[in-house]
């Protein structure tokens, strides 16, 4: 196997297929969104520890130590905002996408930094979070990962903001795919084209049909 087929492969294991923040070695780069989602599993594996009178120190600290690592490593200073990084090149990833907002969903990004990441949605993701930023070189609504928007992922980034206060920035996201999936009629589609809202690939799609749920009942 050449390096070039173990990158396609290792980008399609991650869930994003082939989202253009896996043009270029992904087996090298600390995900943003799979470190976020680290921290929910420490404060969830504490949390259960607690609960049946085991020691969950251990886990209390791991969470401490990543949310650390995140909040350093992961944070772009000159763009001010999360991404993706090389660790063996040291450098941020330049690619913009719904995972850079998992800090949000997961609750401990800094009040600060939320405030970034808002002004990122404002610039880059209005009005649907589609999977790579509008201003991307890359961004092309033609392929699954690399510019369509998927509800699962627009929904954690759009709930991480409201979570944090941006109510007017979330509603927007929220209002616009579900005004998609009212106007899809019989239909509920894996995605949906992100600048004209049409359903796109396979229908009556389980993933979608909960998250348009999420969006009407936990948001």
């Amino acid at each position: 196997m050449t390096k070039e087929e173990y990158g396609v492969l290792v980008g399609y294991e991650s869930g994003w297929d082939e989202n253009p923040r896996w043009d270029n070695d992904p087996q090298n780069i600390w995900a943003i969104d799979l470190n976020g989602y680290m921290v929910m599993t420490y404060e969830a594996l504490s949390l259960m520890a607690k609960e049946l009178n085991l020691p969950n120190k251990e886990w209390e600290e791991k969470k401490v130590r990543l949310i650390e690592d995140i909040n350093t490593l992961l944070w772009d200073n000159e763009r001010e905002t999360y991404v993706d990084y090389n660790f063996i090149e040291k450098r941020p990833m330049r690619v913009l996408s719904p995972a850079c907002f998992v800090p949000l969903f997961a609750g401990f990004a800094p009040k600060d930094k939320a405030e970034k990441m808002n002004e990122i949605a404002l610039k880059h993701f209005m009005p649907c979070m589609p999977m790579v930023a509008f201003t991307d070189p890359d961004f092309d609504t033609e392929h699954y990962c690399r510019g369509a928007c998927y509800l699962h992922i627009a929904y954690m980034a759009a709930k991480g903001l409201k979570d944090y206060g941006f109510t007017e920035t979330a509603e927007t996201i929220k209002e616009t795919i579900l005004n998609w999936v009212y106007d899809d009629g019989d239909y509920i589609h894996e995605n949906y084209h992100a600048i004209i809202g049409k359903g796109k690939h396979h229908r009556y799609f389980s993933w979608s049909s909960v998250f348009v749920r999420e969006f009407i009942l936990n948001f």
